[in-house]
């Protein structure tokens, strides 16, 4: 018969709880861990200053391509809100594609995702002066899965200039 002091070891009931808490003996893999949780954190950090900058910079880009519409469309003059619908359908083509050409310069996006509209010159009668406003706007998508989760962002620009005309 056994008796209380000869009976077999106890076998835990949760060995790898067991495994987890024996000591300074099993922390072998211990820094591999740590490193992928800090690489981890760090690269979404980095990641995200990254699409912080593009979409800064994109932002940026879209100011400079509607000031640049104003300075053209000052120095062309829109035709006046009485001309045909095809002379100044042609007048915003000529826009659009001047716009799409100062934005793909920049080289970040293409340029054919952007909209440029201008609105019809308001006249002030009092001096003669017609004002002229651009509105460029673009959708900017994250690139980096994470943030897409945001979903895509509008992005708005505008800038007014005026013309002051000559007196008849």
């Amino acid at each position: 018969m056994m008796t209380h002091s000869q009976s077999k070891p106890r076998r835990p009931l949760l060995p790898a709880l067991t495994r987890l808490f024996r000591g300074p003996e099993s922390e072998s893999g211990v820094t591999a861990v740590e490193f992928a949780l800090a690489a981890g954190m760090f690269l979404s950090l980095l990641l995200g200053v990254v699409e912080l900058g593009r979409f800064a910079f994109t932002q940026a880009m879209l100011f400079y391509a509607a000031e640049e519409g104003t300075r053209w469309a000052i120095v062309n003059p829109p035709p006046p809100a009485d001309a045909p619908t095809a002379e100044q359908d042609a007048y915003e083509l000529q826009l659009q594609d001047y716009i799409e050409s100062k934005v793909a310069l920049a080289g970040l996006i293409d340029g054919k995702g952007v909209e440029a509209t201008i609105d019809p010159a308001i006249t002030n009668n009092a001096d003669n002066t017609r004002w002229v406003d651009i509105r460029v706007q673009y959708t900017f998508n994250f690139m980096i899965p994470f943030f897409g989760g945001m979903g895509p962002i509008n992005i708005d620009a505008s800038s007014t200039g005026f013309l002051a005309e000559e007196e008849l």
